[in-house]
């Protein structure tokens, strides 16, 4: 090949290269995010309580169960959740339940019972009366948690969740799904577009780009390019995180190149 074409190529190449770089690895501009990074949980928190005050007396068996609430249950979708409710009478300060009709989270032998409007601010009691085995039962709902000074929990109002590991920011005990949602205006020649994930911490995560999945992540670093998902115009990134007892999330904000 004459040397006046390898010239040709060479600068050709380099004028492409420092193209690229300029426009944050393709040459046809960077992608700039139209919002700040949107944060949602996509399941309720869990607050698991346990007796410390359980009697026997003529073969019936009491339970007693204490929580701390501040300004949160009162006009929320919280329930109690028991095992085995066939086998128990449950009061909430006082006021005996009747557990929901075909509404169950852990098998057809629990009981869900609404306890919204039932919670106080302060300290809350809840009892068992019965002939089963004790076992914890939970609180569900929107709500966080707050540590209190004798290593206990106090329930709270739920904060839209942040960057991090839930379990800093009163979500201990959630386990589910956490969305990280931005969306993007992308421009009309597409090409080659570089997602990075730098670090997230769970059990699973799952990339979805315009309501389609395109990965299901494996590593704690991820890399793809998702140019033949996006379309000129607005486009949606989710990256949805799974984990358990809240110590999961997404620790750096991910790029769109």
């Amino acid at each position: 090949m004459p040397r006046k074409i390898k010239y040709i190529i060479f600068i050709f190449l380099l004028l492409t290269l420092s193209c690229s770089r300029l426009t944050d690895g393709s040459r046809f501009g960077k992608i700039e995010p139209l919002s700040g990074l949107m944060i949602e949980r996509l399941d309720n928190n869990r607050f698991p309580l346990e007796s410390h005050d359980i009697t026997i007396e003529s073969g019936v068996t009491t339970a007693r169960y204490t929580f701390l609430s501040l300004d949160c249950l009162c006009n929320s979708s919280a329930l109690l959740v028991c095992r085995d409710a066939a086998l128990w009478t449950v009061t909430v300060n006082g006021k005996e339940m009747t557990p929901s009709r075909n509404l169950h989270l852990l098998d057809d032998g629990d009981g869900c019972y609404v306890i919204s409007g039932l919670v106080e601010d302060g300290e809350n009691v809840i009892e068992l009366r019965g002939s089963g085995k004790v076992s914890p039962i939970f609180i569900t709902g929107e709500f966080d948690l707050s540590p209190v000074d004798d290593g206990g929990w106090c329930v709270v109002p739920a904060k839209a969740p942040e960057l991090g590991i839930l379990a800093s920011q009163g979500m201990s005990f959630y386990s589910g799904e956490v969305s990280y949602r931005q969306e993007y205006e992308v421009p009309e020649k597409i090409g080659k577009r570089i997602l990075r994930i730098p670090d997230w911490k769970g059990t699973s995560s799952v990339v979805w780009v315009n309501g389609e999945k395109v990965a299901e992540l494996t590593k704690k670093s991820f890399k793809k390019d998702i140019g033949p998902f996006l379309k000129p115009g607005l486009n949606e990134v989710d990256v949805c995180i799974t984990g358990v007892d809240g110590d999961f999330g997404l620790l750096k904000v991910f790029t769109l190149e």
